[in-house]
Formats: C-alpha cells, structure tokens, sequence
C-alpha cells in the first residue's frame, strides 16, 4: 500500500468506505473460451475491442473469486463474467497473446484489461459499494461452493434455480508466490474506468 492515496467514500446507505479497499488471501478459479468476435462486439463499448484468438474468434472468461479477507467489507464471492479486450488499438492482431493471460502483465499489455460483463456477488454491501463506486454490473445472487481432491465447482443460484455451473480440475500450483494485477473496465455514468486490483496473499 505505499505510495498510494487513500480516500473515503461515503455510500448512499450512509456507509464509509475506505479506498483502494485492501484484499487477502483471495481465492479463485477461471475457465476461457472462444466465440465469435461479432458476438463479443455487441457487447462492448466503442472504444474496446476484443482481443481475439483468431482472425474470427474473440474470448469470454468465466471466474469465481472468493474474498475471506475485505478492509471495510464482510467476506463475500462473486461469479464475474468478463471479456479480454484492448482499448482503442491501431492494429487488431489476432494471436495475440496465444494464451489468455487474465491478468495482464502492463509492461506487456498495454491498456489491455477485462471488460467486466456481468458481475454477481453474495452480499448487498459488495453490490453498493462495487456498483457506486466503481461502476460494476454487480448483481447479488446466492453461489454454492464444492470440493474434493480432484476438483472444485459452483453453483451461481438465482431465485432457488442453478443458472451457471464453472468447475476445474485442480492442478498443482508453484510455491513461488508472485505478485500480479487485475485490471479492468467498467462503465459508470457513460464514462469508461479502468480499475486496477492487487490481491494480496
């Protein structure tokens, strides 16, 4: 946190909030996938632009986050549905990069980020505060989470019926901890923001 400004926020509930809010011990899972890039670009704003696997083929990132540990928050998770994309580019270039990197390495990815499409969480308190102040499409819906040895799964629930289902297989992961960026873009008040996170272990 050095360096960086810290600003109240107060939310319409009455409610202060302290920003950049400060994560732990963040959990998550992710799965992406091709579609048609005249699909995705119905879906974005003017000035983003998908990237795309092929020449014909944009991607669509389905993720669970878990967040245990939120400054000014209650723990809650939330089920986003985003598109990888770049803002105003010169130069389409398809296969670029080959393999989906969710989170955007800036010195390589330049105004590169995800467009966050849909955004359900488990808390009314994370639907204000996301919504107010940053934008977000947040809705909030019930997830229910399940584990095993091999693999983990869940339910994102609206109104007692299963609408979507992401599971992975579990793959071993390095000891070597490294810090990354997750950045994206929102619209909020017909403005497009980019917003920038770094979870912390």
């Amino acid at each position: 946190m050095k360096n960086i400004k810290q600003t109240n926020y107060k939310l319409k509930s009455g409610q202060e909030v302290t920003i950049p809010l400060r994560y732990r011990n963040c959990k998550w899972m992710m799965a992406t996938f091709t579609v048609p890039s005249k699909q995705i670009m119905k879906l974005l704003p003017p000035k983003l632009k998908p990237i795309l696997a092929t020449p014909q083929k944009a991607l669509i990132s389905f993720g669970v986050l878990e967040y245990p540990e939120v400054s000014d928050l209650a723990p809650y998770d939330e089920f986003v549905i985003s598109i990888p994309v770049q803002y105003d580019p010169s130069v389409n270039i398809p296969f670029l990069p080959l393999f989906f990197d969710p989170f955007f390495p800036r010195k390589i990815y330049k105004k590169n980020a995800s467009y966050i499409y849909h955004l359900p969480v488990t808390t009314e308190e994370s639907y204000k505060a996301g919504s107010e102040i940053w934008g977000y499409p947040k809705v909030v819906r019930e997830m229910i989470f399940k584990e095993n040895k091999k693999t983990k799964s869940c339910k994102l629930i609206d109104e007692g019926k299963e609408v979507l289902t992401l599971e992975i297989e579990k793959i071993a992961m390095s000891k070597n901890k490294k810090e990354f960026t997750y950045s994206s873009y929102t619209e909020k008040d017909k403005q497009l923001l980019l917003t920038s996170s770094h979870p912390e272990t």
